[in-house]
């Protein structure tokens, strides 16, 4: 996920990635409400960097962004969640009212090597990923 590829790559560009804040209706309910958040080699991360100047009381760190999700499912807390990511999960709620998530927003990209690009297999690969991949935006 970045704002643009690198120069020797060839690509498509996907959708823009948004972020919310999400928990079970339990969690929501807490006040005040207890966070999952990344923690360790990735707590640099701009979505880190947002978690420490927002979530005011955290129940997890953890380094796994599939951990994230499993615990706010569970109920552990709240998290901040791609909006596609969050949607497969039909328990979890959006919980408003946190500002501005707009600068944390990804480009999601399929990308190849340029010399790649023709490659026959290459380009139906390209082809089938972004017209499924495509849907999650």
């Amino acid at each position: 996920v970045m704002p643009r590829p690198p120069s020797d790559c060839w690509g498509r560009r996907l959708f823009r990635i948004r972020y919310g804040v999400f928990g079970t209706e339990s969690a929501i309910r807490r006040q005040p409400p207890r966070w999952v958040v990344l923690g360790g080699a990735v707590a640099h991360t701009p979505e880190g960097q947002w978690e420490a100047a927002h979530a005011s009381e955290v129940s997890v760190a953890t380094a796994s962004r599939n951990a994230i999700v499993a615990l706010v499912r569970a109920g552990a807390g709240v998290g901040l969640l791609p909006r596609p990511r969050a949607a497969l999960h039909p328990e979890l709620v959006e919980l408003r009212g946190h500002g501005s998530l707009e600068p944390l927003e990804r480009v999601a990209w399929v990308l190849t090597h340029e010399s790649a690009r023709k490659t026959p297999r290459v380009a139906a690969l390209v082809t089938v990923l972004v017209a499924h991949l495509s849907r999650l935006g």
